[in-house]
């Protein structure tokens, strides 16, 4: 009896044995320093409206941070992440600050929106890394153009 029992256990535990460490390995492809540097044009004086996106994956918590510095704005944000098949999904969590609402005390996300997707593809024969934007908006207010706009500049 005791044996049967045992082995019940042991055909239940194995396969989620196996899942888990593939779920780490996965999150894992994914971590590194990812750079992306948008130009909106100049400003009436010729100033170049430049905002520097630089997202940080990392294993450990916290798993994701989206800092964005330039023109008007520095915003510093803390994000969760979650795998969806050959795309990573960026979440908002809160700012480092530890609050939800931005320095000016405004609430744009809401915990949990989507501010951007990662995405593994195949684009003319070659592996590309397509960002898919969600929340997150351009110098202007407008939803920023999906396409290949990060690119992977350190690996953790």
């Amino acid at each position: 009896m005791v044996f049967v029992i045992k082995i019940k256990w042991f055909i239940l535990l194995v396969p989620l044995l196996l899942f888990v460490p593939a779920s780490f390995a996965a999150d894992e492809e994914w971590t590194g320093d990812y750079s992306y540097s948008a130009s909106y044009g100049k400003t009436y004086g010729g100033s170049p409206i430049i905002q520097e996106y630089t997202v940080r994956i990392r294993a450990e918590q916290p798993t994701c941070e989206i800092e964005i510095v330039g023109f008007q704005v520095l915003e510093e944000i803390i994000c969760s992440t979650k795998i969806k098949g050959s795309s990573l999904v960026l979440l908002f969590q809160r700012y480092k600050s530890g609050e939800v609402k931005n320095a000016y005390g405004v609430q744009i996300y809401r915990v949990g929106q989507p501010l951007m997707t990662f995405e593994r593809a195949t684009k003319n024969g070659r592996r590309v890394l397509l960002t898919h934007w969600g929340g997150i908006t351009g110098a202007d207010g407008k939803r920023l153009r999906d396409g290949e706009k990060f690119e992977l500049v350190r690996k953790q």
